[in-house]
């Protein structure tokens, strides 16, 4: 009878500790990603980033706190199981169910877990300084500099940490979208005043259903709208509308011209995919030509390196079509659209 009693123990102290584990945890990722530099994509570069100022911000106590609540619900749920194997199983429902509600009640803005990691950064700070560390003083005073920014623009918000839906949509770098852009009604106000940015996020939200319902012409809709100025995120967004007929009428032509546009300010993802279409005809009279080029581009940008490997097999099998010429004359092209826009290939 005492391993329940013993389960019970370490499911109140799963509990107990959850909404703190989990606001850090979301809050330090979330904080990573304001500070990463803007514009950065979603590559393994930026991803090494991510990780390693995650790792700084959560340093000592701070990232105790999620380990010892994982580690009481495992070790209530071996007790539950030395009592019997259903025991383990209802423990197991009953801690999630009140580790979710604990989280619901307790958890706190993100300007609550901000000051904690502010002041853990500014506690190594002079403990570097009292070892005449002074590199690792100066990078953990800085890092809390960038920190104390965050915390300005959040102390009087009453936001909680962002799920991880919400963190895939945020922009690098960006300290203020967050509080400008999760209030639906701001961000459509500014939308509907022609702001570019926020025409595609009420695309964004549209398309995906978050908040609204799912409508796919009403993101077309707002997308067209960003995309007429110019935004190129949006110019992507129409274009993969009408590649697959979401809310238009499926219309490769169109799907490219929109991917055109995005692809020449630089958007390697729209440079692959609008050298694919020129390589299989999609929208586009067939030119290998064409496709090497746009490949070439999209192969040397912010990819992931799977995809940046297979855009660059794809763009191989396109050469193969070239003559030597051709060939030297696209990379050429490329070499000087890379000098234009301060890149390199690959």
């Amino acid at each position: 009878m005492w391993f329940l009693v013993a389960s019970a123990l370490m499911v109140l102290v799963y509990a107990v500790l959850k909404p703190l584990g989990d606001g850090l945890t979301d809050t330090s990722a979330w904080a990573a990603k304001v500070m990463a530099p803007p514009g950065s994509g979603d590559n393994n570069t930026t991803k090494q980033y991510l990780r390693l100022a995650q790792a700084a911000l959560m340093d000592g106590w701070l990232s105790n706190v999620p380990f010892f609540s994982y580690n009481a619900l495992v070790v209530a749920l071996v007790f539950a199981a030395l009592y019997h194997w259903w025991a383990a199983l209802i423990v197991f429902v009953v801690a999630i169910f009140i580790g979710t509600l604990t989280k619901s009640i307790w958890a706190r803005s993100v300007s609550h877990y901000l000051m904690f990691m502010h002041a853990r950064l500014l506690n190594r700070a002079a403990t570097y300084r009292q070892k005449n560390d002074n590199e690792r003083a100066e990078a953990a005073e800085s890092t809390a500099s960038e920190l104390q920014q965050i915390i300005v623009v959040y102390m009087n918000s009453t936001l909680r940490p962002p799920t991880a839906k919400q963190l895939k949509a945020m922009p690098y770098g960006d300290a203020s979208f967050y509080l400008k852009y999760d209030n639906q009604a701001y961000c459509r106000n500014l939308a509907e005043q022609g702001n570019a940015e926020a025409q595609y996020v009420v695309g964004g939200w549209y398309y995906q259903g978050r908040g609204l319902p799912q409508d796919y012409a009403e993101a077309a809709l707002w997308f067209r709208k960003a995309a007429e100025q110019g935004y190129a995120e949006a110019q992507h967004a129409l274009g993969r509308l009408y590649y697959k007929g979401h809310g238009v009428p499926q219309d490769y032509t169109q799907a490219a011209a929109w991917y055109r546009k995005a692809a020449e300010q630089g958007n390697a993802l729209v440079q692959a995919a609008l050298g694919s279409m020129y390589y299989s005809g999609l929208g586009v009279p067939q030119d290998c030509a064409e496709a090497y080029f746009w490949l070439d581009l999209g192969a040397a940008g912010e990819l992931d390196a799977s995809q940046s490997k297979q855009v660059a097999q794809y763009r191989d099998d396109a050469a193969s079509h070239l003559t030597p010429a051709d060939l030297a004359r696209e990379q050429e092209r490329a070499r000087k659209w890379f000098e234009t826009h301060q890149a390199k290939p690959q």
